[in-house]
């Protein structure tokens, strides 16, 4: 994920996007094709930090990818700090909502490699584990809003049955792969 989103800022004061920016495929998230960022990796930075803070994680709202990934890595070196559970998203265990962070980097990874050309094969070992993750998440918490109000997955899209696993966990996020 670091070669996709190292370069990555937060946009401009005032910035916008222009009616031509492309989507995400259904997602309804814009991104930009030229310029050093893509504002639906700005709203997942956001939903990083403040998920790591729920965990326990020394982020915040703002913080930038290292920071984020410095705070997580310190995180998860120690299982122990991944006890109990988070109130503010539904009780979830904190060892979920761990994992539910991790995949939802990997899928806006996607977002982003397609946003900007770039190769969207993902590691077939984490696509797994995510998909097993995402069918786990109670139906009002996957399709619903997160503790900072953002809207988390779209409602799943049909795709052939012989479809790669890839496109079928993509698929039931709500992009079109």
């Amino acid at each position: 994920m670091d070669k996709w989103i190292s370069g990555i800022r937060p946009p401009p004061s005032g910035a916008r996007f222009t009616a031509g920016s492309p989507t995400a495929s259904g997602t309804g998230l814009r991104h930009a094709r030229s310029g050093p960022y893509a504002s639906s990796w700005i709203t997942t930075l956001s939903w990083q930090a403040e998920g790591g803070r729920l965990l326990g994680a020394d982020t915040a709202p703002g913080d930038n990818w290292d920071r984020i990934r410095a705070a997580f890595d310190a995180l998860l070196s120690d299982p122990s700090q991944l006890t109990g559970s988070v109130a503010e998203f539904g009780g979830i265990p904190k060892q979920e909502l761990a994992g539910f962070l991790i995949g939802d980097l990997l899928i806006h990874s996607w977002d982003l490699a397609r946003s900007v050309g770039a190769n969207e094969a993902l590691p077939p070992d984490a696509v797994e584990a995510t998909t097993i993750g995402l069918h786990h998440v109670p139906p009002g918490l996957l399709r619903g809003t997160n503790p900072l109000g953002q809207k988390m997955m779209a409602a799943a899209v049909k795709v052939s049955a012989d479809a790669s696993p890839q496109d079928k966990m993509l698929a039931f996020t709500g992009r079109r792969p």
